[in-house]
């Protein structure tokens, strides 16, 4: 057999092993000495290290493409966003672990081996170019195109060392730039804030009647029809109740997990009519009150910033994505339509199921008033350090009530501040065909005699149907000892 093939494949490897040497130098070796020497094997590659909250901007020149910007922008956001290129009109939001987890990569980065020159990289081939900009000045990270058993050839410069400083650096820089870079780092969830911390979420169709407003006040969640927030429309006023937490923070689960299921680049995007942007099928705003202290008055501020997001017709024969787009058309992606048929539902859905947000504890009176002609009203008044209850009917001298009708009283109480309703529903259910009958009027008083709040009850059947405001609440089942004082107040 001939030893010619292995002692050929011997002979080659000799050669490479050679060029490797005199390219990258041995792995031991120590750098050129010198102001700017090159920057040996074991050494960061930014001394002193990157102050990444200072940076503001990133390009990077990927040969032979034009720079990409990934830009931070202004607080309270803080977010990076990517450019495919610095004059587009379409940015997008880049994963926050992802920078981060990129920019402590470049400040750990060390020397793989030492340089045997500490002359800077060749221009030929165009190298791989990223610049950090900050408020100090540029450091700027060239980068071979090619790599070697693992190695790059490298050179860097930075605002303390303007003259570029040589460096062999491990292969993985390289490949996070260009396999395939930045593109990759955009965050895939639809919206660029966390929903949970908006003061007001809007979710309409088109034509912004359908829907549901949430707004937040004083940590409380209430629920209104869309054109709550703009005021309301003439023959269609406004209508605000209580949420009901856990229906709300379903709500806000599904608009944190809109998740974008393709991008479009500038060859692909559709138009905004293809996409059906021009005439959407949903809306979705949510506004965030950022609160600052002004430095001149050193008064408290507050600025609302406004999140939308618009959506157009089925992005796939399937209808499992919509066309979307953050910015008004200008940019247009895909997001999953399934988590969006969770905010479909009618408005009354989110609606409170108790009658009132008011506390038990809070209670000390509970005044029925019967609907003429009746007028007959019932005072139950509650001693809640002597736990007990007293009743005066039509205006008499108050009875402390027996155990028995304590319990009844206790459990009135609890029907209007505990209990929910089967069903929810804006005006009397069944609409101007209702067959509800008015039969009275209930206040709940605080101790002091403090109004707290107001119903009006009506009979529907066996069904007891409380309204608070336009809200009504049906109830199949409500207290015997209620129904009782009811039927007694008719008479």
């Amino acid at each position: 057999m001939s030893t010619r093939p292995a002692i050929t494949a011997l002979l080659l490897t000799l050669l490479l092993a050679i060029g490797a040497y005199f390219v990258l130098g041995p792995v031991g070796g120590g750098g050129a000495s010198g102001a700017h020497a090159a920057i040996a094997q074991g050494d960061r590659i930014f001394t002193p290290s990157l102050d990444t909250a200072a940076i503001t901007a990133v390009t990077l020149v990927v040969p032979p493409a034009g720079p990409q910007v990934i830009e931070r922008a202004l607080p309270p956001g803080n977010r990076w966003f990517w450019r495919n290129t610095p004059g587009s009109t379409r940015r997008y939001a880049i994963d926050d672990t992802r920078m981060r987890g990129f920019l402590r990569m470049l400040n750990e980065a060390k020397g793989v081996a030492s340089p045997q020159s500490a002359r800077p990289l060749p221009d030929s081939p165009p190298p791989i170019t990223l610049t950090l900009h900050g408020a100090g000045g540029d450091s700027v990270l060239r980068l071979s195109p090619r790599a070697l058993g693992g190695q790059v050839l490298a050179d860097i410069a930075t605002p303390a060392s303007p003259t570029p400083r040589p460096a062999i650096v491990s292969d993985e820089l390289l490949s996070v730039l260009v396999a395939p870079g930045p593109s990759a780092w955009r965050d895939t969830s639809a919206l660029t804030a966390d929903p949970r911390n908006a003061a007001r979420i809007t979710f309409t169709d088109g034509g912004g009647k359908a829907g549901f407003a949430l707004a937040r006040r004083d940590g409380q969640w209430f629920v209104s029809t869309p054109n709550a927030p703009q005021g309301s429309v003439p023959g269609s006023p406004a209508i605000t109740a209580p949420a009901e937490g856990e229906p709300v923070a379903t709500v806000l689960a599904t608009l944190g997990n809109l998740t974008i299921t393709r991008f479009f680049d500038d060859q692909t995007q559709p138009t905004v009519g293809t996409a059906g942007l021009d005439k959407p099928t949903a809306v979705l705003t949510l506004e965030y009150d950022d609160r600052a202290v002004d430095p001149v008055s050193q008064k408290p501020t507050t600025s609302t910033r406004t999140v939308e997001l618009l959506f157009g017709q089925a992005a796939d024969t399937e209808g499992t994505s919509l066309f979307a787009s953050p910015d008004g058309g200008s940019t247009v992606i895909a997001v999953s339509a399934l988590p969006l048929s969770k905010l479909t539902a009618p408005m009354t859905n989110l609606v409170m199921r108790a009658a009132t947000r008011t506390l038990p504890s809070d209670v000390g009176v509970i005044e029925i008033v019967a609907t003429a002609p009746s007028a007959r009203s019932l005072k139950l008044t509650r001693d809640s350090l002597a736990g007990r209850w007293f009743e005066s009917l039509d205006g008499a001298g108050a009875i402390t009530q027996d155990s028995a009708s304590a319990v009844g009283s206790e459990a009135i109480l609890n029907f209007f501040t505990r209990i929910g309703a089967e069903a929810v529903t804006i005006g009397l259910p069944g609409g101007s065909e209702s067959e509800a009958k008015a039969v009275a009027s209930v206040t709940l008083r605080s101790a002091s005699d403090q109004p707290l709040d107001h119903f009006d009850l009506f009979t529907m059947g066996n069904a007891l149907v409380v309204r608070s405001g336009s809200i009504c609440r049906t109830y199949p089942r409500p207290p015997d000892e209620l129904l009782r004082w009811l039927a007694t107040l008719s008479r």
